[in-house]
């Protein structure tokens, strides 16, 4: 072959082109500063970095600019050091779009004041660590700098320590940007650290098995330390420190989780505003050994749009911890309705790719879950948004810790801490200065296993609770959806754990609009307690008139009917207490406070504690209650202030063989009033049985107690319960007035005090003690039986009626209708407003009265009274005096035997206008009895008030009477339009009427009478000599031993008995006339004085409902 010169040269000009393009090439993303003796050797595809400063177990590199091309490796080759630090000296950020690695095991730092991006295809090739940083120096310890801008005179060959911070001297250092989707990844159980700027992950994974990954964001100058723990690097920023953003985006994923045999690493975010939006995961989670913790440290976390960070176990091995530091705020946004996550967790279902929109330490098998702890300004969470702890596993729960210096505001979002194995559930605590859930958002702590529920406690200056969800969802499987309410709960589901306790710190608490806050078991051991203590007040507002009483006697009663409010529930077990400690209690509009059983359990208490407050209901109510066989629980109220009003309800109620709750309220003053606005309901605080079961107790403690315009205070059996007692003991004075009207006008209820039983088992006693009671305006005291019976029992006894009251009974008037009178009533088949008599066959209760003064008038009555087959009880009446006008005092019987009436009256009897005291039987009943003890009885002979023990098959009644004096009042053998005293039965045999005087000594004053015992000339005084010449009155003697030794003197104690048959009578003759100037002044009336001594005066008194005093004719009017 010849030589050809020229093809020589044309070969080696192509070639030396070829190798200048070589060069420009790795001019271009490789170029030494000449600081360091680094040589990068030429290559195509790969490139090796030699050469550099050697200082103890570290190698300095140094470049002007430092670049990877894509589908270019570039490895440093490790001569054995520890640590590789590479600096970039120019004015250009580092572009690493291809393989960045180290031939060896050395750590390697890469350092770009100007900002460093690592591309989609970047890649990390390493034994070790790496770091990336925008710092502008690394410093070691005490012996300088490795600085970005090398000063004159450097001696890197000083620095043999390991690194020890980062310098920052500018504000605004280069940000770190990793858009790698095939990973930034280092082997098992190293540390991967991106130390700058801005940092921005978009789309870019960092990963390290079991391993340790650092973003820390630096915004300002200062010095950011370096630590090194058993070969794991961490950065500490300092406090003072401004801090530069985190975003990850796009999916980006930060991942140090565990693989089989090797638990997860830990992973800290230190940034300003930190993001993890658009599916981007920062997650330690791990399988069989211990999960890896996460800590985050910011002025502000944001997640989402499925962003999540998750520190979780997916086998046996624990779940690490999750702990977040926001100066700022916490924000989680969703992009779902929370209720559609509910639903997979409350049944179980969740798995972990439903760990979106949030923070979770989870566990998903025999592993324990992690701690879940978030402390910042203010949280929010709204769409979906949650922060989660619970074992889905076997495992143990976590516990979730939010504290915030602001507020926790939560819109359809979630904080939840559960379990659904044996393993009880972590707890929940919230501490902050506002917490607010609307629009369906859960606080909640649950069991749907065997495990207990955790423990849920809230500190806050407020508490809001608002509304329901958009949506309508099926939490629990059960048939149906519906929306949720927003709502702070312990729940126990499915399984035999108990629900956790509930605890609320606060100055104010608000539930309104469906807002709930609950414990409840559906077929657990127990529902938790609930303990609140709001030191102004707790309102409750509803979302609709409360309704519990009408769908009780409707039997419709269910628990969708609890609206807003507190509610203790159980379906299974037994229900927690509910304690409330504050200064206000308001509960409107349905809003309620519940603690009832709507199976088998043991129902649970309900006290409320507002001394010196009040406590408000208006349309609201407070309830516990049973519809199994268990008893419900007791509800007391200490307050100041005690008023029930628009259709509200105090309630205790059985539904079932369980007895119902006691009542215990202790109150300064007690007020029931009207009826809800429809007419609908009437406010009542009411111990109620509808089964089998016995009611509850009720017992009162004030100085005033008020029930007007239809509300009531009630014990009453609907079924074949006992019903309880109720006592009220009232310090000042006992007022029921009025009855209450439905939208059309009609009667709707009577205001008053009610014990009645409806089936075969007695009715309650009521026993009532005030210095004074009063009665008006339809309103009444009543004990009544109303059952027809079974087979061969009888319906079962009215209670036991009891007035104490030392001062006064004031019983006046009727309804506005004209139906029902007031007063006090012990009955055998009641007539209801809305309920007509039934034929009742059991006996009537007792009524019993004790007062200093008692006024019965304008309609007003005092009877013991049967309606249908049974007996009327006995009424018994002890008061100083009685005072009847156009009232009654009766015993009254359709056909079983009539009731007998004792009066014991210390002064006297006023009976005026049409008033009765009497007892009546009738069909074949026989009439009750009538015993009177007074020293007199008043009354005006044509105003028709009469004394009367009549029948009308059976027996009349006897009548015995011991007065000193009865005036205007006859005995007559039937009833006439005069006032009368009879005992008479229509078809049967008549009463017997005895009159009693008081026992005198015989031997006492014994003087030698005259032949002629009586002179009318000496022992009549003629009311009006100076018209004796006109037709005056006569005095007649009737029966035998009927007159007094004269006017001025009282019955002798000789006994006239006084039978159906006709007495002899005689008149007394005129007198002799006698000069009118001798006479002295006529008597023109009487009265009784303080002592009780009748009085006759000269002058006419006025007479008056309230002064018991008779004017004879006018002397000067004939």
């Amino acid at each position: 072959m010849k030589f050809s010169a020229r093809r020589f040269w044309l070969s080696a000009i192509i070639s030396l082109c070829c190798w200048g393009r070589t060069l420009l090439a790795q001019a271009q993303f490789i170029q030494t500063d000449g600081s360091t003796p680094t040589t990068p050797n030429l290559c195509s595809a790969s490139c090796d970095i030699t050469g550099g400063t050697l200082a103890g177990s570290n190698l300095f590199h140094s470049f002007s600019q430092f670049n990877v091309d894509p589908g270019f490796t570039v490895r440093f080759l490790d001569p054995g050091v520890g640590n590789i630090l590479s600096r970039v000296t120019g004015g250009n950020p580092s572009n690493i779009l291809g393989m960045l690695g180290v031939v060896g095991g050395a750590n390697l730092f890469l350092m770009n004041p100007n900002g460093i991006i690592f591309g989609p295809n970047a890649q990390l090739d390493l034994n070790g660590s790496f770091v990336a940083t925008t710092a502008n120096g690394i410093g070691f310890g005490n012996q300088g700098f490795f600085s970005a801008s090398p000063p004159p005179g450097e001696n890197l060959s000083l620095l043999t320590v390991n690194p020890s911070a980062f310098l920052f001297n500018q504000i605004g250092a280069g940000g770190i940007t990793n858009q790698s989707t095939t990973g930034l990844q280092v082997p098992l159980g190293q540390s991967l650290l991106l130390v700058g700027g801005n940092l921005n992950l978009d789309g870019g994974i960092l990963q390290v098995p079991g391993g340790r990954i650092e973003l820390a964001g630096v915004a300002g100058a200062g010095t950011v330390g370096l630590n090194e723990n058993g070969g794991n690097l961490s950065v500490s920023i300092p406090d003072g420190v401004a801090k530069a953003n985190i975003s990850l985006t796009n999916g980006a994923r930060v991942d140090v989780s565990g693989i089989p045999g090797i638990g997860a690493g830990n992973i800290q975010v230190q940034g300003g505003q930190v993001t993890a939006t658009g599916g981007s995961q920062i997650v330690a989670n791990t399988l069989d050994q211990k999960g890896g913790d996460i800590t985050i440290q910011a002025n502000r976390l944001d997640i989402s749009d499925r962003g999540a960070v998750s520190a979780s176990s997916f086998g046996a091995g624990a779940a690490g911890n999750l702990a977040v530091s926001a100066t700022d705020s916490v924000n989680l946004t969703g992009d779902e309705h929370i209720g559609i996550v509910l639903e997979k967790i409350f049944r179980g279902q969740l798995t972990p790719a439903d760990l979106q929109n949030g923070l979770f330490s989870m566990s998903f098998g025999s592993g324990a879950s992690g701690n879940l702890t978030i402390q910042t300004g203010s949280f929010n969470a709204e769409n979906g948004g949650l922060a989660a702890t619970s074992s889905f596993g076997t495992g143990l729960g976590g516990n979730l810790t939010l504290g915030t210096t602001s507020s926790v505001q939560l819109a359809d979002a979630a904080l939840l801490t559960g379990t659904v194995g044996y393993q009880p559930a972590g707890e929940l605590k919230i501490n902050t200065g506002q917490l607010i859930a609307r629009d369906g958002a859960v606080v909640a702590t649950s069991t749907l296993g065997t495990g207990s529920g955790g423990n849920l406690t809230i500190t806050a200056n407020s508490v809001e609770v608002t509304g329901v969800s958009v949506g309508s969802f099926n939490l629990l499987g059960l048939p149906g959806s519906a929306p949720i309410s927003s709502g702070l709960f312990t729940l126990s589901g499915s399984g035999s754990g108990q629900a956790g306790d509930f605890t609320i710190n606060t100055r104010t608490l608000l539930v309104q609009e469906g807002g709930s806050i609950s414990t409840s078991t559906l077929n657990g051991l127990a529902a938790g307690n609930i303990n609140i203590s709001a030191v102004d007040s707790v309102e409750l507002r509803g979302t609709g008139q409360l309704q519990i009483l009408q769908e009780i006697l409707n039997s419709t009663i269910d628990v969708s009917d609890l609206r807003s409010g507190i509610f203790s529930s159980s379906f299974g077990g037994k229900v927690g207490n509910i304690t409330i400690e504050t200064g206000k209690l308001i509960a409107t509009n349905g809003g309620v406070v519940s603690a009832s059983t709507f199976g088998d359990g043991l129902g649970g208490s309900l006290t409320v504690n507002a001394p010196g407050g009040v406590v408000e209901l208006t349309g609201g109510g407070l309830l516990t209650g049973t519809v199994g066989s268990q008893a419900a629980g007791d509800m007391t109220i200490n307050t100041s202030q005690l008023t029930i009003q628009n259709g509200a309800q105090v309630f205790a109620g059985s539904f079932g063989a369980g007895k119902g709750g006691n009542i215990n309220v202790n109150a300064e003053s007690v007020e029931v009033l009207n009826v809800s606005p429809d007419g609908q309901t009437f406010s009542t605080l009411a111990a109620t049985s509808r089964s089998t079961g016995d009611s509850g107790n009720i017992t009162i403690e004030t100085q005033r107690l008020v029930a007007r315009d239809g509300a009531d205070v009630s014990v009453t059996a609907f079924g074949n319960g006992k019903s309880g007692t109720l006592t009220v003991n009232a310090s000042e004075s006992v007022e029921l007035i009025g009855a209450g009207n439905s939208p059309d006008g009609r009667i709707f209820s009577r205001s008053g005090l009610f014990a009645a039983t409806e089936g075969t088992q007695d009715g309650g006693n009521l026993t009532v003690t005030t210095p004074r009671l009063r009665v008006a305006d339809g309103a009444r005291i009543s004990v009544s039986t109303r059952g027809a019976g079974q087979g061969d029992s009888s319906g079962g006894r009215g209670g036991t009626l009891t007035i104490i009251a030392p001062e006064s009974v004031e019983l006046s008037g009727i309804s506005a209708d004209g139906r029902f009178p007031s007063g006090l009533f012990a009955l055998s088949g009641e007539q209801r407003p809305t309920i007509p008599a039934t034929a009742a066959t059991g006996d009537g209760g007792n009524l019993n009265v004790q007062t200093g003064k008692l006024i019965v008038r304008n309609g007003a009555q005092i009877s013991v009274n049967a309606q249908g087959s049974g007996a009327a009880g006995n009424l018994t009446v002890s008061a100083g005096s009685i005072m009847l006008d156009n009232g009654s005092i009766t015993g009254a019987t359709a056909s079983g035997e009539g009731g007998n009436i004792t009066l014991e009256v210390g002064d006297y009897i006023l009976m005026r206008h049409n008033s009765q005291i009497s007892t009546t039987a009738r069909g074949t009943g026989n009439g009750g009895n009538i015993a009177i003890d007074t020293p007199f009885i008043v009354a005006i002979p044509d105003e028709n008030s009469d004394i009367f023990a009549n029948a009308f098959e059976g027996r009349g009644g006897n009548i015995n009477i011991s007065t000193q004096g009865i005036f205007g009042l006859e005995f007559r053998p039937q009833l006439t339009p005069l006032s009368d005293i009879t005992a008479s039965s229509e078809r049967g045999v008549s009463g017997i009427v005895e009159f009693n005087a008081p026992d005198v000594e015989p031997s006492q004053g014994l003087v030698e009478l005259p032949e002629d015992v009586v002179k009318p000339e000496d022992g009549v005084a003629l009311a009006c000599q100076g018209d004796r010449e006109k037709e005056s009155s006569q005095f007649i003697i009737t029966g035998r031993g009927g007159l007094p030794p004269s006017p001025s003197e009282p019955l002798s104690s000789d006994t006239i008995r006084v039978t159906g048959s006709s007495s002899n009578s005689g008149t007394i003759p005129q007198p002799t006339r006698v000069a009118a100037a001798e006479l002295p002044p006529p008597a023109q009336g009487w009265y009784v004085n303080e002592q009780g001594n009748l009085v006759l005066t000269a002058q006419a008194p006025t007479v008056s409902s309230q002064s018991p005093r008779l004017t004879p004719p006018d002397c000067h009017g004939h």
